[in-house]
């Protein structure tokens, strides 16, 4: 029956994309899905390249960082951090940088 699944080689293609779909849509809960399924990714490049489609993700309708993106700064896992971190680095830029200042 596991046959029937697939490799685990094709989530690498999948994964990516199915990440750029949930930041093009945006729908509801897709940044949380897409940190909680973080850690669970195995490939190095699949999971930089789910974190790149992130920061579509990383700010609300305002422009302001999404506060799900901003707590993940401070996850217990460091794949979360980095992709939290570059999201919103991409999407605010300097903003994000000089947010405390």
């Amino acid at each position: 029956a596991l046959d029937k699944i697939g490799p685990a080689d094709a989530d690498i293609a999948i994964l990516p994309a199915a990440a750029a779909v949930l930041a093009a849509r945006k729908p509801e809960g897709a940044l949380e899905v897409m940190l909680d399924f973080l850690p669970h990714i195995d490939n190095a490049e699949t999971a930089d390249a789910v974190a790149a489609a992130m920061a579509a993700l990383a700010v609300d309708k305002e422009g302001k960082a999404d506060p799900l993106a901003v707590k993940a700064l401070e996850s217990p896992h460091p794949v979360v951090r980095f992709a939290a971190g570059q999201a919103l680095a991409k999407a605010l830029g300097a903003t994000f940088i000089d947010a405390d200042d």
